[in-house]
């Protein structure tokens, strides 16, 4: 079975699966796309690991630096619900749940730095492979917020290392070459062909490359990958996506 993607979008839960690949790797980016990846379920940090590495926990009580866009009205929303969070990480701050959330709230709120220290943290504490989300937050933050291509690069790479199993990384690294850094190279290809040789059922990656090969106007290269494509969700009998192929075929004859 696929496995399925977490994402915080708006701070709901979106499960994105096959059935939504071509709207989740395709196309202009999406919010899904900038929302960070919520953490596992009931984890529980190990501090130990934190005074190995010679770090500190985040403060709990410094002000949030609300971003310029961010109203009164939705300053007051966001404080309140920080300080809901801080309260418990305050009671128990081995609860990786809560400071995802956290990290997450500050964000949200515009405290791009908060945010970036929240992780940072989290990177001492969390082990592989679950650490492979909180790599994979912070290649967003530096790709959507700090607009540090390279440093984004990195981290999803790290992530990819971290836990070989997770296919989020791979679409990030493909959007990041795609429409912001390298792209005048072949590394947005080289990435979505070692996505899609990893992870062989993921039709949206399949799908994100015949798009890629599209809009460049590499039409025969395209059909071929759409028609590979074509072929797969044929045997999984998604009939969504074999109509929205043939759709895309037709257009390139």
């Amino acid at each position: 079975m696929l496995k399925q993607w977490v994402l915080w979008v708006g701070g709901a839960l979106c499960i994105v699966g096959i059935g939504f690949g071509i709207a989740y790797l395709t196309g202009v980016r999406s919010v899904e796309r900038q929302a960070t990846i919520d953490a596992p379920s009931n984890y529980i940090l190990d501090m130990s690991l934190l005074a190995e590495a010679g770090g500190t926990v985040p403060t709990l009580t410094g002000d949030v630096h609300f971003g310029k866009t961010v109203n009164a009205t939705d300053q007051s929303k966001f404080q309140a619900k920080i300080d809901a969070v801080r309260a418990r990480l305050a009671s128990d701050n081995t609860r990786a749940d809560d400071w995802f959330s956290l990290a997450i709230l500050y964000l949200d709120a515009g405290d791009t730095e908060s945010a970036r220290v929240v992780w940072e943290f989290l990177l001492a504490v969390v082990p592989a492979p679950n650490s492979a989300v909180v790599y994979s937050n912070l290649g967003k933050l530096y790709e959507y917020q700090l607009k540090d291509f390279k440093k984004a690069e990195t981290y999803f790479r790290e992530a990819m290392v971290a836990d070989p199993t997770l296919e989020e990384p791979y679409a990030s690294l493909f959007e990041l070459y795609r429409y912001s850094y390298k792209q005048n190279t072949t590394a947005a290809v080289e990435v979505m062909q070692l996505a899609i040789e990893k992870f062989p059922k993921n039709l949206g990656f399949q799908l994100a490359l015949a798009e890629y090969y599209r809009d460049a106007g590499r039409t025969a290269e395209a059909r071929a990958v759409y028609t590979t494509a074509l072929a797969a969700a044929r045997t999984v009998g998604n009939l969504q996506v074999v109509s929205t192929i043939n759709a895309e075929l037709a257009k390139l004859q």
